[in-house]
């Protein structure tokens, strides 16, 4: 989902997203809700194990695994978007770190 004015790039390690031009209007009203995203296919075992920090309750460490959701109310008064940053994937022997190269205080990993 891009809207005008961006394009995006990939490559076998990463994904880059380029803003043209100015981009007004274009703000969804959720946070975890993104209008700029790129999705990334990382072909996973069902075993792939996943730790994120969530990004709005001071890194709060989230994990999820096979019929393991993250858990982003760990308690009755913690709740967060369901975005982390950064992202570390663990799939047997092969680990994969999802993160911003540049500006990330700008940008979420949605989940």
């Amino acid at each position: 989902m891009l809207p005008d004015g961006i394009t995006s790039t990939s490559g076998p390690r990463s994904a880059t997203l380029t803003a043209h031009a100015d981009l007004d209007g274009i703000a969804t009203g959720g946070y975890a809700r993104s209008d700029v995203a790129v999705d990334l296919e990382l072909d996973l075992s069902p075993d792939a194990e996943f730790l994120g920090f969530a990004f709005t309750q001071f890194a709060m460490p989230v994990v999820a695994r096979r019929n393991e959701a993250f858990d982003f109310a760990p308690a009755h008064n913690l709740r967060s978007p369901k975005c982390v940053l950064p992202l570390a994937v663990r799939d047997g022997e092969r680990c994969v770190l999802v993160a911003p190269l540049t500006s990330p205080h700008e940008q979420i990993i949605t989940v």
